[in-house]
């Protein structure tokens, strides 16, 4: 039995129809329009508008796993996910997918809040629903007080603590909400900010409210672990959204959370096409690449070099470098390809700003892939699973630090065409970007109560 959905776009500042999909036992089929085509819409994949295609065919294999363009638009399939679990409630109150296929169950989640997500994408269960939804009249703004009840049902609700009275209240608040990648709890909202300062109020983008990716502290110390490592980027010179920390308190329960602005956005609420270097990856060569881990640092220069597709390559490169250099002088070893994306058409496409720099290794004890030296192997090193005999992946749990890490970095910038010299002289002045890190992260530590803090240690 044939299934159908439409893919829109706002791009050009008007919804314009992107797609048709049709999906059966045997294929995906997703057919771009005539219109689309000849207005030169960005489509599903910048690899796509390389290659001129109008129409792309996906078989159904056995990872009954949708294209990675829109996999993203739908939480992870994760059991425990806490936005998967929200939307297959809400899902529930139209249509009861247990029982069925993986895909049929994420076709559905994907056609019923595939919208409103990062990048460009807008994917509904026909034209009707699509004009429906552009011509919905704004929310109604949530002040401080009420957004502070929400946030605290939505903290209890990832602690697995929350009553069926918090469950209702999150779902009715926000209505289906589209995904956002990465383990941490986070939600896709507008924010409404009172002379440049979020109190957890929010509101819609149409009437001014700022768009946002909202996450919840979920481990002790994460927010302000995660502001300091945007600061430390900022430092360096290298794009960064802004962001705003926040502690509310509701019923004398704090709830910490970190805002930061969507840099997927123009100035008057135009979506800009994002694609993650997974997506490109994964669209490139499904089988060699299922995982966020799988490729290497010296594979993603090698996207960034792909003929016509960004605007300057050079200079994403010697991004990407100093951007993974940070990475390890962080502790950030969550630098996967679901965390590096790129903005804008194909042609004109340069990476986003920084996104998720958190230092994942200050909880190396809550979890072990939060022990990496880095997600990806490069120079020999690193990466999260071994490969083969040759030990291809010392150091991959991060217990010790290289020997000669530093001139590992430097042979990684040389395989990415930057010159050895300026690899030296991006060490040294990330190297002075950092001096100061060890002793702000402590500052941090400190102040987390002692119960909290003892598994960091």
């Amino acid at each position: 039995m044939d299934r159908y959905a439409v893919i829109w776009t706002r791009t050009t500042g008007q919804p314009v129809k992107l797609a048709d999909m049709v999906l059966n036992d045997q294929q995906l089929r997703i057919t771009r329009t005539d219109e689309a085509m000849a207005a030169g819409l960005p489509g599903v994949s910048m690899l796509h508008d390389l290659a001129g295609l109008q129409q792309i065919v996906y078989a159904r294999g056995d990872t009954q796993r949708l294209p990675p363009q829109l996999q993203a638009l739908i939480p992870p399939r994760d059991p425990h996910n806490l936005q998967r679990l929200l939307l297959g409630k809400l899902l529930a109150r139209e249509v009861q997918i247990a029982g069925m296929k993986p895909l049929d169950q994420e076709w559905h989640m994907l056609t019923f809040a595939g919208h409103g997500g990062i990048g460009h994408l807008d994917v509904f269960k026909s034209d009707a629903h699509a004009l429906q939804y552009y011509g919905q009249v704004a929310r109604p703004a949530i002040d401080a007080q009420s957004g502070a009840a929400m946030w605290s049902a939505f903290r209890r609700l990832a602690l697995d603590i929350a009553s069926q009275q918090d469950e209702d209240l999150v779902m009715d608040t926000l209505g289906p909400t589209p995904a956002v990648s990465g383990f941490v709890p986070k939600l896709v909202v507008p924010i409404r900010l009172v002379n440049g300062v979020w109190e957890g109020a929010m509101g819609d983008a149409a009437a001014g409210a700022t768009p946002a990716v909202v996450k919840l502290e979920t481990y002790p110390g994460l927010v302000a672990l995660e502001e300091l490592a945007y600061a430390v980027h900022r430092k360096a010179g290298i794009a960064t959204p802004k962001t705003w920390a926040v502690t509310l308190t509701h019923a004398q329960e704090p709830v910490r959370m970190l805002a930061v602005e969507r840099f997927d956005r123009t100035g008057d609420g135009r979506p800009i096409p994002v694609e993650s270097l997974f997506s490109l990856l994964r669209t490139g060569n499904p089988r060699a690449y299922g995982s966020t881990t799988d490729g290497s640092m010296e594979k993603l220069g090698e996207v960034l070099s792909l003929p016509g597709l960004l605007s300057d390559p050079v200079a994403a490169k010697r991004d990407l470098y100093r951007r993974f250099v940070l990475a390890i002088l962080t502790g950030n070893g969550d630098l996967h390809t679901e965390n590096i994306a790129l903005q804008g058409g194909a042609g004109s496409a340069a990476l986003t700003p920084v996104f998720d720099p958190a230092p994942m290794r200050a909880y190396r004890h809550f979890r072990k892939n939060h022990n990496l030296l880095s997600a990806l192997p490069f120079g020999g090193i690193g990466g999260y699973f071994q490969h083969g005999e040759a030990g291809y992946n010392d150091y991959v749990d991060g217990k010790l630090t290289p020997p000669d890490l530093g001139k590992r970095l430097v042979d990684f910038g040389v395989t990415l065409g930057l010159s050895r010299p300026s690899c030296k002289d991006e060490l040294t002045q990330l190297l002075a970007c950092t001096a100061d890190y060890a002793d702000e992260v402590r500052q941090i530590l400190d102040v987390i109560p002692t119960a909290e803090r003892k598994p960091m240690q």
